[in-house]
Protein backbone atom coordinates (compact mmCIF):
# COMPACT_ATOMS: atom_id res chain seq x y z
CA UNK A 1 0.00 0.00 0.00
CA UNK A 2 2.72 2.67 -0.86
CA UNK A 3 0.37 5.19 -2.16
CA UNK A 4 -2.04 4.51 0.54
CA UNK A 5 -4.27 2.31 -1.09
CA UNK A 6 -4.87 -0.80 -2.58
CA UNK A 7 -7.90 -1.62 -4.97
CA UNK A 8 -9.04 -5.11 -4.98
CA UNK A 9 -10.33 -6.05 -8.50
CA UNK A 10 -13.17 -8.84 -8.58
CA UNK A 11 -12.32 -10.51 -5.36
CA UNK A 12 -15.74 -10.74 -4.47
CA UNK A 13 -17.80 -13.34 -6.18
CA UNK A 14 -21.31 -12.01 -7.90
CA UNK A 15 -23.60 -10.81 -5.16
CA UNK A 16 -21.38 -11.87 -2.32
CA UNK A 17 -22.01 -8.50 -0.98
CA UNK A 18 -25.00 -6.64 -1.49
CA UNK A 19 -26.97 -3.36 -0.81
CA UNK A 20 -29.21 -5.00 1.98
CA UNK A 21 -25.82 -5.94 3.75
CA UNK A 22 -24.57 -2.43 3.53
CA UNK A 23 -27.86 -0.99 5.08
CA UNK A 24 -27.64 -1.46 8.39
CA UNK A 25 -25.18 -3.08 11.10
CA UNK A 26 -25.00 -4.15 14.74
CA UNK A 27 -23.02 -1.83 17.66
CA UNK A 28 -20.06 0.24 16.25
CA UNK A 29 -16.96 0.64 17.32
CA UNK A 30 -17.14 -1.93 20.39
CA UNK A 31 -14.06 -3.35 21.59
CA UNK A 32 -13.21 -6.67 20.15
CA UNK A 33 -10.86 -9.01 21.46
CA UNK A 34 -12.27 -11.79 19.27
CA UNK A 35 -14.02 -10.92 16.33
CA UNK A 36 -17.89 -9.92 16.39
CA UNK A 37 -20.42 -11.80 15.27
CA UNK A 38 -23.21 -12.28 12.44
CA UNK A 39 -24.48 -9.12 14.13
CA UNK A 40 -22.04 -7.30 11.87
CA UNK A 41 -23.15 -8.72 8.62
CA UNK A 42 -21.36 -10.07 5.38
CA UNK A 43 -18.64 -7.18 4.87
CA UNK A 44 -17.07 -6.94 8.69
CA UNK A 45 -16.89 -10.83 8.48
CA UNK A 46 -14.65 -10.30 5.13
CA UNK A 47 -12.99 -7.59 6.03
CA UNK A 48 -11.10 -9.65 8.43
CA UNK A 49 -9.22 -11.62 6.63
CA UNK A 50 -8.75 -8.97 3.73
CA UNK A 51 -7.02 -6.55 6.48
CA UNK A 52 -5.13 -9.29 8.33
CA UNK A 53 -3.66 -10.76 4.94
CA UNK A 54 -2.39 -7.11 4.32
CA UNK A 55 -1.12 -6.07 7.80
CA UNK A 56 0.10 -9.43 9.16
CA UNK A 57 -1.81 -9.18 12.17
CA UNK A 58 -5.21 -9.45 13.47
CA UNK A 59 -7.06 -6.26 14.15
CA UNK A 60 -8.15 -5.73 17.90
CA UNK A 61 -11.47 -3.52 16.40
CA UNK A 62 -13.61 -3.70 13.31
CA UNK A 63 -16.35 -0.66 12.96
CA UNK A 64 -18.75 -1.09 10.34
CA UNK A 65 -19.84 2.16 9.13
CA UNK A 66 -22.84 2.68 6.39
CA UNK A 67 -21.60 5.05 3.95
CA UNK A 68 -25.00 5.78 2.04
CA UNK A 69 -25.44 8.36 -0.57
CA UNK A 70 -28.08 9.14 -1.95
CA UNK A 71 -28.71 10.40 -5.35
CA UNK A 72 -27.97 14.03 -5.95
CA UNK A 73 -26.15 14.12 -2.40
CA UNK A 74 -23.79 17.18 -2.27
CA UNK A 75 -19.50 15.66 -2.56
CA UNK A 76 -17.94 14.53 0.66
CA UNK A 77 -15.37 17.37 0.90
CA UNK A 78 -11.97 16.21 1.39
CA UNK A 79 -10.75 14.58 4.73
CA UNK A 80 -8.26 12.43 6.56
CA UNK A 81 -10.16 9.90 8.94
CA UNK A 82 -7.56 8.98 11.44
CA UNK A 83 -8.21 10.64 14.76
CA UNK A 84 -4.52 10.21 16.25
CA UNK A 85 -1.80 11.75 15.49
CA UNK A 86 -0.31 12.36 18.47
CA UNK A 87 0.07 8.98 18.82
CA UNK A 88 3.38 6.68 18.67
CA UNK A 89 1.81 4.69 15.79
CA UNK A 90 0.73 7.74 13.75
CA UNK A 91 4.02 7.38 11.65
CA UNK A 92 3.82 4.06 10.96
CA UNK A 93 4.80 2.58 7.05
CA UNK A 94 2.18 0.05 7.48
CA UNK A 95 -1.79 1.63 8.27
CA UNK A 96 -2.96 1.18 11.92
CA UNK A 97 -6.36 2.30 10.97
CA UNK A 98 -7.34 0.30 7.62
CA UNK A 99 -10.78 0.80 5.97
CA UNK A 100 -12.47 -1.84 4.10
CA UNK A 101 -15.01 -0.40 1.63
CA UNK A 102 -17.50 -1.87 -0.10
CA UNK A 103 -19.97 -0.55 -3.06
CA UNK A 104 -22.22 -3.05 -3.75
CA UNK A 105 -23.89 -1.15 -6.73
CA UNK A 106 -20.18 0.56 -7.94
CA UNK A 107 -19.23 3.74 -6.86
CA UNK A 108 -16.57 6.79 -7.34
CA UNK A 109 -14.28 7.86 -4.46
CA UNK A 110 -11.17 10.48 -5.26
CA UNK A 111 -8.06 10.08 -3.57
CA UNK A 112 -4.76 11.95 -3.10
CA UNK A 113 -1.92 9.24 -3.53
CA UNK A 114 0.89 8.59 -1.71
CA UNK A 115 0.05 11.58 0.74
CA UNK A 116 -0.89 9.28 3.88
CA UNK A 117 2.64 10.42 4.95
CA UNK A 118 2.99 13.32 3.65
CA UNK A 119 1.61 17.01 3.86
CA UNK A 120 -0.65 17.88 0.77
CA UNK A 121 -1.85 20.48 -0.94
CA UNK A 122 -4.83 20.92 0.94
CA UNK A 123 -3.88 20.43 4.40
CA UNK A 124 -3.52 23.90 5.44
CA UNK A 125 -7.31 24.42 4.93
CA UNK A 126 -7.55 20.64 6.98
CA UNK A 127 -5.69 21.96 9.91
CA UNK A 128 -7.70 25.57 9.93
CA UNK A 129 -11.05 23.27 10.43
CA UNK A 130 -9.71 20.99 13.26
CA UNK A 131 -10.85 23.54 15.88
CA UNK A 132 -14.36 24.34 14.00
CA UNK A 133 -15.17 21.05 13.63
CA UNK A 134 -14.37 19.11 16.35
CA UNK A 135 -15.30 16.86 17.75
CA UNK A 136 -16.01 15.48 13.84
CA UNK A 137 -13.50 14.92 11.01
CA UNK A 138 -12.38 18.43 9.98
CA UNK A 139 -13.13 18.46 6.10
CA UNK A 140 -13.10 20.66 3.08
CA UNK A 141 -15.15 21.38 0.44
CA UNK A 142 -14.47 19.12 -2.23
CA UNK A 143 -13.20 20.44 -5.67
CA UNK A 144 -10.97 18.44 -8.46
CA UNK A 145 -7.26 18.91 -7.32
CA UNK A 146 -3.88 18.07 -9.77
CA UNK A 147 -3.07 15.58 -7.51
CA UNK A 148 -6.23 13.74 -7.02
CA UNK A 149 -6.98 10.04 -8.44
CA UNK A 150 -10.83 9.34 -9.04
CA UNK A 151 -10.94 5.26 -8.36
CA UNK A 152 -14.29 3.62 -9.43
CA UNK A 153 -15.06 0.65 -6.81
CA UNK A 154 -16.84 -1.93 -9.06
CA UNK A 155 -19.88 -4.09 -7.32
CA UNK A 156 -16.94 -7.17 -7.08
CA UNK A 157 -14.28 -4.57 -6.22
CA UNK A 158 -12.78 -4.24 -2.46
CA UNK A 159 -11.15 -0.82 -1.42
CA UNK A 160 -8.51 -0.79 1.06
CA UNK A 161 -7.92 2.48 2.40
CA UNK A 162 -5.03 3.77 5.08
CA UNK A 163 -7.08 6.15 7.36
CA UNK A 164 -4.59 8.82 7.21
CA UNK A 165 -4.92 9.55 3.39
CA UNK A 166 -7.04 12.38 2.18
CA UNK A 167 -10.29 11.13 0.50
CA UNK A 168 -13.50 12.60 -0.83
CA UNK A 169 -16.83 11.23 -2.40
CA UNK A 170 -17.71 13.32 -5.59
CA UNK A 171 -21.68 13.55 -6.28
CA UNK A 172 -23.12 11.13 -8.25
CA UNK A 173 -26.96 11.13 -9.70
CA UNK A 174 -27.96 7.34 -8.34
CA UNK A 175 -28.70 6.10 -4.64
CA UNK A 176 -25.28 4.21 -3.72
CA UNK A 177 -25.67 2.36 -0.75
CA UNK A 178 -21.88 1.28 0.73
CA UNK A 179 -19.98 -0.13 4.09
CA UNK A 180 -16.61 1.27 5.20
CA UNK A 181 -15.33 -1.15 8.09
CA UNK A 182 -12.39 0.74 9.73
CA UNK A 183 -9.96 -2.24 11.19
CA UNK A 184 -7.56 -1.00 14.42
CA UNK A 185 -4.37 -2.47 14.67
CA UNK A 186 -3.45 -0.75 18.05
CA UNK A 187 -5.27 -0.29 21.45
CA UNK A 188 -6.68 2.95 21.73
CA UNK A 189 -9.29 2.62 23.90
CA UNK A 190 -8.58 5.54 26.67
CA UNK A 191 -7.00 7.30 24.31
CA UNK A 192 -7.95 10.94 23.66
CA UNK A 193 -8.41 12.30 20.00
CA UNK A 194 -6.02 14.76 18.14
CA UNK A 195 -7.02 15.61 14.33
CA UNK A 196 -4.33 17.77 14.04
CA UNK A 197 -1.91 16.43 11.46
CA UNK A 198 0.87 18.93 11.64
CA UNK A 199 3.26 16.30 12.56
CA UNK A 200 3.38 15.66 8.43
CA UNK A 201 4.30 19.18 7.94
CA UNK A 202 7.63 19.52 6.01
CA UNK A 203 7.22 15.57 4.81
Amino acid sequence: MSEGFWLLRDCLKEGEVTPADCAATGPRNEPNTTWPGAEYGVPAQLARGMAQDLVGARPLKVGPTVIHRAANDPPRGWHRDWPFWNNAHALDEMPPQLGVLFYPIGGTIALIPNAHLRWCEIDDELIAAVGRCAPQVPMVEYRELESEKRVYIGPRDVLLLDGRLPHAVPADPRDRPAMNVWCWFFDHLNEPMNRDHSILRGR
